[in-house]
């Protein structure tokens, strides 16, 4: 189970004793496939009621990169975005002549990712080199000032 955090939203103004009521409840930084337990309580002029039972939900896959198998390497590999930038730069355009599909197996290989994810990781870092990095080489170039 993980933890989230809620944040209210007002259903109305508030009421003749200065309180807000609130219709729903709109949960924050959910990850895909986590699974979540949730419970409520009212109150009114009379105060806190109980709390509810614990109900449990699951969010749904998003995405390639959002599937259970790929949530759970970013949350087994804490430095992933340093791991994900070694296969980037190992695999760059001026070091290697098949970049992208270096970066994909690179990607795979040391981080366990799926191969739809791996490919979405190496298009857009490769997008980045040809069409931005590889553009400032030379600072002086029009592109980059």
């Amino acid at each position: 189970s993980s933890s989230a955090a809620a944040a209210a939203k007002p259903a109305g103004d508030q009421d003749s004793s200065g309180s807000s009521s609130y219709e729903s409840v709109l949960l924050a930084n959910l990850l895909p496939t986590g699974t979540y337990n949730a419970r409520i309580r009212a109150r009114n002029a009379a105060g806190w009621g109980e709390w509810s039972k614990s109900i449990s939900f699951e969010t749904p896959e998003n995405g390639h990169c959002g599937t259970r198998q790929n949530i759970h390497v970013y949350q087994e590999i804490p430095d992933i975005k340093d791991r994900l930038g070694d296969c980037m730069i190992g695999c760059h355009p001026l070091r290697v002549a098949n970049s992208k599909s270096c970066a994909e197996a690179c990607i795979m290989r040391t981080l366990g990712l799926s191969e739809e994810c791996a490919k979405c990781y190496s298009d857009s870092s490769y997008c980045i080199i040809r069409r931005c990095a590889l553009q400032c080489i030379n600072p002086k170039a029009q592109i980059c000032t």
